[in-house]
């Protein structure tokens, strides 16, 4: 999941509007649509009651992954002269990648704590977040490694470039998302995420 975060997420979006030509609006644009994606949370909680966190962050993130190929095909569209469709497919791609990432990630916190003991969790957490900047210098690398390679070729390839790494990061996130479904949780998230909102509010530590 995070070698295919990395290929499909804001800094791939930035590349493909630049090399599309798109306006200093459309860079705007995309920035924000990260937080304006968060509208979409209660999505994950009203999915969690039904499906459980693992099949519910599984479900998004085959959503996630769909939104990313639909977004990187503004490259196509791009490409061949129709640069409002371009404009269209990418801004409305990443509103509903960014929209599934928020609604999937509702429960993480929930399922690694129901799936660990309590002296496992730091340990998982620490390591999977060393892995995560690791592998993020690693693909960043080779990103660049390969748009450099296919600058080369000639002007107006590196487009078709970054289309490629927007497709092998979504494979990668379908694979991830399969093998997320395979997580056994307990119901105990089912019932949490059944809590009305407001009871789950006020009855908060922080509130106390």
């Amino acid at each position: 999941n995070g070698i295919g975060y990395i290929c499909v997420g804001n800094v791939v979006m930035d590349l493909l509007a630049v090399h599309l030509h798109f306006s200093d609006v459309v860079f705007t644009t995309l920035g924000a649509l990260f937080n304006i994606g968060c509208i979409w949370l209660p999505l994950g909680k009203i999915a969690t009651e039904k499906w459980g966190a693992a099949r519910t962050q599984s479900n998004f993130w085959l959503l996630r992954n769909f939104a990313a190929v639909v977004m990187g095909s503004c490259a196509i569209w791009g490409y061949f002269g129709h640069p409002y469709i371009a404009c269209a497919f990418l801004l409305g791609g990443a509103f509903i990648f960014y929209g599934c990432r928020s609604a999937g990630s509702v429960m993480t916190t929930a399922l690694v704590g129901n799936i660990t003991r309590e002296n496992e969790r730091g340990k998982l957490l620490a390591f999977a977040s060393m892995a995560q900047n690791i592998i993020t210098a690693i693909v960043f690398i080779a990103m660049t490694f390969v748009l450099l390679q296919v600058e080369k070729l000639g002007a107006g390839q590196a487009i078709w470039a970054l289309f490629g790494i927007i497709l092998f990061g979504a494979f990668c996130g379908v694979l991830s998302a399969v093998c997320l479904r395979n997580i056994d949780e307990s119901d105990a998230i089912m019932k949490a995420a059944k809590k009305p909102w407001a009871n789950s509010i006020w009855t908060a530590p922080s509130w106390r």
